[in-house]
């Protein structure tokens, strides 16, 4: 237990590379660690509810006018993990009120200081081990767009809107950008956060009604580009194959492809169109989580409904990887030979049982850096 609670001290906010044959799948930081410890769950997270290193405050004054109190910023946090900005808005009070409200929270919540969850028994002479061990919760660095505010309204084509919103964050930078001439606009009044303003230009698409996807990728960069226009896989018996039938590796598969499943009713398309959305078998994938050893769960727009995929063979292939998506994976239980409870995707349990009731044989560990990585 004393290593797990090394690992609880140390890890929150490091950056996370996960490499498949050479390439980079994957990138991202630890978001929240829970150490569980004779029962007790103690937390450490950088979710904004709960960790903020630069603040204002919207209020009204006894007059009913809006008014604000300017940022104030802890840079002895934000230098190790980056801007975590937060705006209160608190209602009717004085100035001296709205800057006492800010600087409260900011020494509250400047730093992602351990905190306990739930309740203690004291006097317990017999505490609960059940459960103990190290959960942790990572992210991928599309989660950091949504640190800084944007408080300016701003109109230009989108491929030109989107390059400085992204120039407006921390820690992802410009990768391939297309050019869109669709017009857009951002509004400031109120403030919105920079990656809810690029997803929504990213959702607008083009002029031509073309569909655009964007994210962030190998390096930190962000790609933005049209959506493929022919289907690029094929969902045939649990698998994933290419468009030539050969299956593919889970952990290179990205979001923002056409598939078609070959299981799906045929129906007919529509009179009158060739659209690859009117065909009953094509969906759009506009989201990927891939489980190890080898599952790969397609998301779709609209409904939110997903498809597993498994990759047949990947096991005897030994393909390296290590991809933590779901919410949380257990490290271990000090003293047992269980890593944990068994996971379900989407519930946040940790790693799936495989056949026998055994846990998988964990890969390499992936590349891991303490912040501030980003000055590297």
């Amino acid at each position: 237990m004393l290593e797990l609670t090394d690992f609880y001290n140390t890890w929150i906010g490091m950056k996370i590379v996960e490499s498949t044959f050479g390439i980079t799948s994957w990138e991202g930081i630890v978001w929240q660690l829970d150490l569980i410890k004779n029962g007790i769950n103690y937390r450490q997270t950088l979710n904004p509810r709960y960790w903020h290193n630069r603040i204002k405050v919207l209020y009204t004054d006894p007059y009913g006018s809006p008014q604000e109190i300017a940022w104030s910023e802890n840079t002895d946090s934000s230098s190790i993990y980056g801007e975590m900005e937060y705006i209160y808005a608190i209602g009717e009070t004085t100035s001296g009120g709205a800057t006492a409200k800010r600087d409260v929270a900011l020494e509250e919540n400047a730093w992602p200081r351990s905190r306990t969850i739930g309740g203690v028994s004291v006097g317990d002479p017999t505490p609960s081990l059940s459960g103990d061990g190290l959960y942790v919760t990572v992210a991928g660095l599309g989660v950091t767009l949504n640190w800084q505010y944007r408080e300016t309204s701003e109109t230009a084509v989108a491929s030109t809107l989107l390059t400085t919103l992204i120039g407006e964050t921390d820690f992802v930078t410009v990768g391939r950008i297309e050019t869109n001439s669709l017009s857009v606009r951002v509004g400031g009044d109120p403030a919105r956060r920079i990656g809810d303003l690029i997803e929504d230009i990213v959702g607008q698409g083009d002029v031509a009604d073309n569909i655009w996807k964007g994210g962030v990728y190998a390096d930190q960069k962000y790609i933005y580009e049209q959506a493929p226009t022919t289907i690029d896989y094929i969902l045939q018996n649990g698998a994933l194959l290419n468009a030539a039938g050969v299956p593919v590796n889970p952990a290179l598969i990205n979001p923002g492809f056409y598939v078609r499943d070959t299981s799906a009713p045929k129906g007919g398309q529509p009179p009158g169109t060739s659209n690859i959305w009117d065909d009953p078998q094509v969906s759009y994938c506009d989201e990927v989580e891939f489980i190890y050893p080898d599952m790969l769960i397609l998301k779709f727009p609209g409904e939110r409904s997903m498809v597993p995929a498994i990759s047949q063979g990947m096991l005897t292939l030994g393909i390296p990887g290590w991809r933590p998506l779901i919410p949380s994976f257990p490290l271990g239980i000090p003293g047992t030979s269980q890593p944990g409870p068994p996971g379900i995707p989407g519930t946040g349990q940790g790693p799936p049982r495989i056949p026998g009731g055994s846990f998988p044989e964990p890969p390499p560990p992936p590349r891991i850096q303490p912040p501030p990585w980003w000055w590297e």
